[in-house]
Order: C-alpha cells, then structure tokens, then sequence
C-alpha cells in the first residue's frame, strides 16, 4: 500500500507523492483544494490544509494555485475563484487587491489597467468617464485643468497686449484676443 500523503495508480505499488494544491485523504487518488483555496505544499493528508486565497489572486481550483489578478481586473477579499472586472473611472494593476481612482483629468472604461490623459482642451468633470471640452465663457475657461492651459496661452501671447494681458472691457483687446483664439482651432 501507499504511505499518507501519497497516491498510487490502479495497478500499481508505485507511491506518487501528492502535489501541490491537492491532498491525498486515501492512497488511491489526489484531491484538488477546493475554489478559493490553494496548497503549495506537497504530500498533504486532509482538505484543511488548503488555505484561502488572498486578496489579489484568485484560485480557480482544479488543481490550479493561486494566480494574481490580470490588468484591467481586482480581488478585494481573501478566498476568491474569480476576479472582478474594474469599473469605469478606475484603473487595475497586475494582481490588484482594490480599483484605484483615476485623478483629475485622466479617464478609465471598464476593465482598465491604467487611466489615460485627456486631451489638451478636454477635462473630467466628477466621474472619470469621460473627457469634455474645455467650456468658453468670455475667453476663460471655467475649470482648473482648463484655465491652466489657458494661462499658458496668455502667458505665450502677453506681448501683443498694451497691458501685457487682454483687458476683457476694451473692445480691440477682444478683437485681438478673438483673432488669436480663433488660429488655435480650439
């Protein structure tokens, strides 16, 4: 007969040492450590060495241990067989334990590994779903991200103003402002 811990064939005297993520509870077959659950020990006797998988990973059973998460997908608790998809305005690094939130400015669609940059003249607004444009109200621009491009603008066309900026009550630094914005194809 087969020692504990082992298994042998039909037929066979052979003993074959129980493998990982498996455990042996009679010499005739292996058992593999239930969904949400992995061994990497070897030659193991009973089911209550599995142990659960931890948050990142998932277990599939079947023999198969623990594997961390791919991009784009998460697992939160421990004893996982299958990962989340991430939602949309997060972002999911290889073996995530949590979505992360995209900052400012940058969007995600389901299933994300990373977050992507809007645009230049585009910006998020709450969700971080999608991009919009860059509203115009007078020639500023009402949101953060907007108006630091913006500034960037006036800051590259100060020169041409008597001020050194467009006085937005004169009506030919309007003109001039409008001229100038109108060439940007903005």
């Amino acid at each position: 007969p087969c020692p504990l811990g082992t298994y042998c064939l039909k037929g066979s005297s052979s003993p074959i040492p129980c493998p990982s993520n498996y455990y042996c509870k009679d010499t005739t077959q292996k058992i593999p450590c239930p969904k949400g659950y992995f061994f990497s020990g070897t030659q193991a006797i009973t089911e209550d060495v599995c142990q659960q998988c931890p948050k990142g990973f998932f277990c599939a059973g079947n023999g198969v241990g623990e594997e961390p998460c791919p991009i784009g997908t998460y697992s939160s608790n421990e004893g996982t067989f299958e990962c989340s998809i991430c939602p949309e305005g997060f972002s999911c690094e290889y073996g995530a334990s949590k979505p992360i939130e995209c900052p400012e400015n940058t969007i995600a669609i389901k299933g994300s590994g990373s977050c992507t940059v809007c645009p230049i003249g585009q910006f998020t607004q709450g969700s971080r779903i999608k991009c919009y444009e860059c509203p115009l109200s007078k020639f500023s621009f009402t949101a953060w991200w907007c108006m630091n491009i913006f500034e960037k603008f006036l800051n590259s066309i100060s020169y041409k103003f008597p001020k050194g900026y467009p006085d937005l009550t004169n009506e030919q630094d309007i003109n001039l402002l409008a001229d100038l914005l109108e060439g940007l194809d903005i």
